[in-house]
């Protein structure tokens, strides 16, 4: 007897079922959803070039801006360096350099007029002009002039400046021997004024010396 093996029908489920499995999301959403993306990503890649880009200019500008600050800070303490300077020699006392002092005895040749007579006046109460007005002396006497030790004198309203010399007039003993003087004056860079006195004997020179001058403007 022949025993035919029963067989077993099972029933398959359409192919777009994928026997009842569903797959979300969607293939038009799925393909959108992808689209999206590669667009966000090349949005994202261009906007980080273009960030990067605006970190490299406005780096660029930043640094150029605190050049022009640091530059400005350097210009402003040259200059209060400078001012600094400025009352410092403003306020410093007057003295003779070695400098000025080697150039006023070479302008003057030979030995003084015999019967001259040199004298030093300055402010009364100007203790800066008082010391400068020693030094000025022991440079005279170094040339063989007999000096003799200044005197102070008031002065009304108006204060003497700097270094004035003092003749009765320009052809006599005093006023010869002024020029001289005024010539090595000079030389040493030191400004001194001739200023004729008729009350004053011919062969006497004074030499005046004032406070220290003003600051003039442009200088």
């Amino acid at each position: 007897m022949t025993v035919t093996p029963e067989r077993s029908v099972i029933a398959m489920a359409e192919s777009g079922s994928q026997g009842g499995i569903v797959i979300w999301p969607s293939e038009a959403t799925a393909a959108r959803t992808y689209d999206i993306a590669n667009i966000a990503l090349i949005a994202a890649l261009v906007l980080g070039v273009v960030a990067t880009a605006l970190i490299v200019w406005m780096g660029n500008v930043k640094e150029e801006y605190l050049k022009r600050d640091l530059a400005k800070v350097t210009n402003e303490t040259a200059k209060a360096q400078l001012e600094t300077q400025r009352l410092k020699e403003q306020l410093a006392w007057r003295e003779i350099s070695s400098e000025q002092e080697t150039k006023f005895l070479a302008a003057i040749s030979g030995s003084p007029p015999p019967g001259l007579k040199v004298s030093m006046m300055v402010v009364a109460g100007d203790a800066e002009g008082a010391q400068y007005a020693e030094d000025v002396a022991k440079l005279l006497r170094k040339t063989g002039l007999s000096v003799d030790p200044p005197s102070a004198a008031m002065f009304v309203r108006i204060l003497p400046e700097g270094v004035i010399i003092k003749i009765r007039e320009q052809n006599s003993l005093g006023g010869t021997a002024g020029l001289v003087l005024q010539q090595a004056f000079k030389a040493a860079g030191i400004d001194a004024p001739g200023v004729l006195v008729p009350s004053m004997t011919s062969e006497s020179i004074e030499i005046l010396v004032g406070i220290k001058p003003h600051p003039r403007a442009g200088k």
